[in-house]
């Protein structure tokens, strides 16, 4: 408990008074009944056992004898919820949850006068606890020394600095995830661009070192730089899209437009990608003249990243784009699939999938199975959240990949639900 060192002492002695003319040092000649005479110790006990009533605080007096509350004002009772004087007689390590040798070793310490305040739970009469802050100052009533003891409720001030103390945790959590990031983002930028520089700095020394006489072909050359540069150009487009998704300054463009047409503008880019020999490209729509309301730029992103991802990891076999239309309860929906026979994704990258510049180089048996920055998948899920959609995946090591989206055909308005939409596993 509390106290304040210098003890203040409510009962002192009276100096004597002499009748005039009668004789020092003789008891006789005191005329005033001591009954009746309101000396300096009455005033001061009177002066604080109206401090005491009156205070707002509660006001705690314990006989550190028996441990026991003596007197407690009505603040006392109307804090710790119960009835008057129902405290008077109770122990003190009754309303405190720590233990009660430690309550009475601090009883006499305050007493001694070690120990000033402390931060302690005290126990309401409905079982509730509150922290409290409890100052103690020994005084001296009647020849007897008690723990004159004050208490306040620092409950909301605790609740207030663990909240600022949590905030400031997450503050600096999102910093070092920041960090992480950025160390993420160079290195997985570094090394998404040098494939591509690479191979137009290669193509351009073979067409500057080539002999004037002989006889080439230009085209081949110009096909190999233009899509190693369309590679870059829809990295840095993921890159701008992305920090637009993540600082919520993407604009919609709402509006009804032909799934049929945007496939074909897709496929068309998506045809100059470099690809491994032989492996195939085709897109199916159904039915003729399928349409939907939505931001056409953002579903053409939406094609365009998983067919990306396809071609990344697809070394044989065939890529396929189908976008189909059905009836889910008089309601019109958009399904949006693709396919392909790649490598598959490894069952311990799944919690990475989809998370930006998450995926490791080709140094990490994962990363050599993914690779690529993320950035492709997290924007699909944007996309999809803001078209109330949801995003379906399976999968199988060697055995191909398989991307679904479904989403309403004629929402008005864009979703307002979190861009963290999670990519939901199927099993195959």
């Amino acid at each position: 408990m509390p106290v304040n060192r210098s003890a203040v002492r409510i009962s002192r002695a009276s100096p004597r008074r002499m009748r005039p003319g009668g004789r020092r040092g003789v008891p006789g000649g005191i005329r005033e009944s001591a009954a009746t005479r309101r000396g300096p110790d009455a005033d001061s006990r009177a002066f604080f056992e109206g401090l005491f009533e009156r205070s707002p605080a509660p006001q705690l007096l314990i006989d550190p004898d028996s441990g026991r509350f003596v007197r407690v004002n009505s603040a006392a009772n109307d804090f710790y919820g119960f009835e008057a004087n129902q405290l008077v007689g109770m122990p003190a390590s009754a309303v405190c949850v720590e233990d009660r040798a430690m309550v009475e070793r601090m009883i006499h310490q305050s007493i001694r006068g070690d120990l000033r305040w402390a931060e302690m739970h005290h126990r309401m009469a409905d079982g509730s606890t509150r922290q409290v802050e409890v100052l103690g100052t020994p005084i001296v009533m009647n020849q007897h020394t008690l723990l004159h003891v004050q208490v306040h409720d620092i409950s909301e001030k605790k609740r207030l600095e663990r909240a600022n103390i949590q905030t400031l945790e997450q503050q600096v959590h999102a910093q070092n995830r920041a960090i992480k990031t950025l160390e993420n983002l160079l290195g997985v930028v570094g090394h998404e661009l040098r494939t591509p520089l690479c191979a137009i700095r290669a193509t351009c020394e073979l067409l500057l070192g080539r002999d004037p006489d002989e006889a080439v072909s230009w085209d081949e050359h110009l096909r190999t730089m233009h899509g190693q540069v369309v590679v870059v150009a829809n990295m840095l487009h993921q890159m701008l899209d992305a920090a637009r998704l993540h600082n919520g300054r993407m604009n919609w463009n709402w509006k009804v437009f032909s799934l049929e047409e945007l496939v074909i503008e897709t496929m068309e880019g998506i045809r100059v990608l470099p690809r491994a020999a032989g492996v195939t490209l085709d897109a199916f729509v159904a039915p003729e003249g399928l349409q939907m309301t939505g931001d056409r730029n953002g579903i053409q992103r939406l094609m365009t990243n998983l067919l990306s991802n396809a071609v990344r990891h697809t070394d044989q076999g065939s890529i396929d784009l189908m976008v189909t239309g059905e009836d889910r309860n008089g309601e019109p929906w958009i399904r949006i699939a693709v396919h392909d026979t790649g490598r598959g994704i490894p069952e311990e990258m799944r919690d990475r999938l989809g998370r930006p510049f998450m995926i490791q180089g080709d140094d990490d048996r994962g990363g050599a199975m993914l690779g690529g920055t993320g950035l492709g998948l997290s924007i699909c899920r944007a996309i999809a959240a803001a078209h109330a959609g949801t995003i379906y995946v399976s999968s199988r090591c060697g055995s191909g990949t398989t991307f679904t989206v479904e989403m309403p055909a004629m929402r008005c308005l864009p979703s307002d639900e979190t861009v963290d939409l999670p990519i939901l596993w199927e099993e195959c």
